[in-house]
């Protein structure tokens, strides 16, 4: 994600392939909507309503433009949020009118200064949700979900001993001691696990989460990521521990100390450490939320506390791998019990999240892959055979910029073609660079295929490619027409649609 003052939409495609309409046009951020604050504009008018429409909250007006403005090379619709402000989008929740003005896909870009824009994600495919209804709104949500071996929110009612593991391979649960939910302290979800530990002895509160094969983490990176509030310190104090009570050949145990501090270690059946780290006296206050991440990166472990490095350790072993649940809040049996609350915890295995200094999240851990736009979208496509004819057609190629048959630049078209730009200079490097006459070759940065070649000026070293699709990658490879120096490519180049 990016945070700009200007956002924009373009390379809008209909389902039919004509006239666009929409009910609301909603910018969004993973907090919910955003473009309140902004003002609206589009390049070319619309031919019924206005552009308030879109703004309005009232599905029940409308905002049209006609096919020839939505196939235009220039037609964008910009969100402009002033002077010093700027959003961080994810993407856009839509009010629909017919189906077949309804839009089927655009590409988001931003931008710090209005002229020069940047690629957020291309939106394909979105599904119609009926007349008169919104489509589903965005959510943040996280390419690594199919590694999370437990995710526990801690949400629910107050005194609950009810605890739903949120991961694709949910486990069953289980709780003691008096560990149950509260409402009267949470970092997110308005609930978190509340549990009195006791030091040594039995009776803290705990809760045990099973399948001990998925959590295993004997070899590979992992991340074990939670929050805490402690309520006092009273000695060591078990925040998770995937052992049977006091059991050696464990892979990670985390705890706090009477003085505040954050530990972590590992023992081997033998009783032989494997590593231990600790962080420094006063890294957790009472009465305070603070985020905590365990970090296997490669043979390095590290415990993050609020996104700094306190403490690092080195192991390059197998972490010993055992039959018994993970507890969170005092070992299995009760003993060594943490006092205060837990909130927002994950296991991820396979991943490391965090190799150096981070923010700490904002919000919840995400509960599915999601991704940008989260479920907005049925299955990315390509442009259909019918549209992409239309785009190349109202983007024609200039002939001095292609030596290829007619019959063959139009299938790079279908391919490629769009609205978009491509421009640059050719220089010889020196004090100062001197503009340079060179061949320009422009490849497909997927296929490899040459879809564009040209001179560049003699004069300036000035070359540009026009009708291309805004939303491909290309690769500019420059060679000088003496062919005195080896050739220069720039690769991932994104086209510009002009305003």
């Amino acid at each position: 994600m990016a945070a700009a003052r200007y956002w924009r939409i373009v390379g809008v495609e209909t389902y039919a392939g004509g006239d666009l309409e929409l009910g609301e046009l909603h910018l969004y951020g993973a907090s919910g909507r955003l473009d309140a604050a902004a003002t609206l504009t589009s390049t070319i008018a619309p031919t019924a309503g206005t552009l308030a429409a879109l703004q309005d909250d009232n599905l029940g007006t409308t905002c049209r433009f006609a096919a020839a403005a939505v196939r235009a090379g220039g037609f964008a619709i910009s969100w402009d949020f002033g002077a010093g402000n700027t959003a961080d989008s994810i993407g856009l929740r839509l009010g629909a009118a017919a189906q077949d003005v309804f839009m089927a896909g655009c590409t988001l870009q931003y931008s710090a200064d209005g002229a020069q824009w940047q690629l957020l994600s291309e939106f394909s495919r979105y599904a119609w949700p009926g007349v008169g209804a919104y489509t589903i709104a965005p959510e943040v949500g996280d390419t690594d979900y199919a590694k999370v071996a437990a995710l526990l929110h801690f949400d629910g009612v107050g005194g609950s001993t009810t605890f739903n593991d949120n991961s694709p391979r949910p486990k069953a649960i289980t709780a003691a001691g008096g560990a149950a939910l509260s409402t009267t302290q949470s970092q997110f979800g308005g609930a978190s696990l509340a549990v009195t530990g006791v030091g040594a002895g039995v009776g803290g509160g705990v809760v045990l989460v099973g399948d001990s094969a998925d959590l295993d983490v004997s070899t590979g990176d992992f991340t074990v990521e939670l929050w805490v509030r402690p309520a006092s310190f009273s000695g060591t104090a078990i925040l998770v521990n995937k052992a049977a009570g006091t059991a050696g050949g464990y892979p990670f145990q985390i705890y706090t100390t009477a003085t505040g501090a954050v530990a972590a270690w590992s023992y081997d059946l033998a009783g032989v450490q494997l590593y231990a780290m600790s962080s420094a006296a006063g890294a957790l206050a009472v009465s305070v939320w603070t985020s905590l991440a365990f970090v296997r990166f490669g043979n390095t472990l590290s415990l993050y506390i609020n996104g700094i490095n306190a403490a690092s350790a080195a192991y390059s072993g197998v972490l010993p791998a055992n039959a018994f649940p993970m507890s969170i809040g005092a070992y299995s049996d009760g003993k060594y019990g943490f006092s205060g609350h837990i909130d927002e915890f994950r296991l991820t295995k396979g991943v490391a999240r965090y190799t150096a200094s981070f923010a700490p999240p904002t919000e919840p851990f995400p509960s599915s892959t999601g991704g940008i736009g989260g479920t907005l979208f049925l299955p990315s496509t390509q442009h259909t055979a019918a549209s992409a004819a239309q785009i190349a057609a109202s983007a024609p190629v200039p002939a001095f910029s292609t030596r290829r048959t007619a019959p063959l630049q139009l299938a790079r078209d279908v391919e490629v073609g769009g609205p978009g730009t491509i421009y640059g200079t050719t220089q010889t490097k020196g004090t100062p660079n001197t503009p340079t006459k060179a061949r320009v070759v422009l490849l497909c940065q997927r296929s490899k295929l040459p879809v564009r070649e040209t001179w560049s000026d003699p004069v300036t070293g000035a070359f540009e490619f026009t009708g291309l699709d805004e939303r491909t990658e290309f690769i500019a490879l420059a060679q000088d027409s003496t062919g005195s120096f080896r050739p220069v490519a720039a690769d991932r180049v994104l086209p510009e649609v002009p305003a």
